[in-house]
């Protein structure tokens, strides 16, 4: 599948900086379904640089959600839902765990989510629904029923590779773990860089000896993830190529590969003390 055109009415953003909406323009700023799924700022667990689209109405949502009253922040949430917005899917979740405000309108909501969370609901989407979206509720609920169409999804959903690994890193399963080592070791450097994430997430030892490999390749997205994921499941073992990187005058751009070599350190070395 092939990723949309970029909008006319997304306005480039840094991701920092978020438009301002009041919480009145909840109405106007409901969406069509799906509207979000392709959002053009990746969720922060998907993001790709610094720099990158906001999508007014989706952030306006995403305040009101945060801001507004019971009533306001039920619509935001319907809303933010019905659009399959990845950025704040895991907010709306947060909202519905909270304390409830009560009402038939809330328990439908919470109702209909939970029943999209399920394992046949989530391996439906990725089969004959929004696969994007499909991947994302896979990453937040994962199961290890969709092991399977999660590794066809690698080569049958090419332009959504990253977003199935993560899903396939979030699912915890040994299945995942040779799939993800052979993107890590080829020669696609962004692929390596987020089988590397990935990783991280599966959180499997036998994946240390291929990370620490990949802190040597010389490319500052694939070492940035390998020290974040060696920073979750490294050992010891790790230690001196992370020291070594974390040390390291190499140029790396804007990446602080120094500084995430250097956190992953602390992190080893605070988990692994005596």
């Amino acid at each position: 599948m092939t990723r949309p055109a970029l909008p006319a009415a997304l306005v480039l953003l840094t991701v920092w900086g978020a438009p301002a909406f009041g919480a009145a323009d909840t109405k106007r700023l409901d969406p069509e379904p799906g509207e979000f799924s392709w959002s053009h700022l990746n969720p922060p667990e998907l993001q790709y640089g610094c720099v990158g689209s906001l999508d007014e109405k989706e952030e306006g949502l995403a305040k009101v959600l945060e801001k507004g009253d019971a009533d306001e922040q039920l619509a935001a949430a319907r809303a933010l839902w019905k659009g399959r917005s990845r950025r704040h899917a895991a907010a709306v979740l947060k909202y519905l765990a909270g304390p409830p405000p009560g009402g038939a309108a809330f328990r439908a909501f919470r109702g209909a989510v939970e029943d999209a969370l399920q394992p046949a609901a989530i391996l439906r989407e990725l089969q004959k629904g929004d696969y994007l979206w499909g991947t994302w509720l896979a990453f937040l609920r994962p199961h290890k029923d969709l092991v399977p169409v999660l590794l066809q999804g690698l080569k049958a959903h090419p332009d959504e590779r990253a977003e199935t690994m993560l899903a396939l890193g979030s699912s915890g399963d040994p299945r995942a773990l040779a799939p993800l080592l052979e993107l890590l070791a080829g020669k696609d450097y962004r692929a390596a860089g987020e089988a590397a994430r990935a990783l991280g997430y599966l959180g499997l030892d036998a994946a240390e000896p291929k990370l620490i490999e990949a802190l040597a390749g010389g490319n500052p997205w694939r070492q940035v993830n390998a020290s974040n994921a060696l920073a979750t499941l490294g050992s010891r073992k790790a230690l001196p190529a992370l020291k070594k990187l974390a040390e390291s005058d190499d140029d790396t751009g804007a990446l602080n590969v120094r500084g995430c070599a250097a956190r992953a350190v602390k992190r080893i070395e605070r988990r692994t003390r005596p």
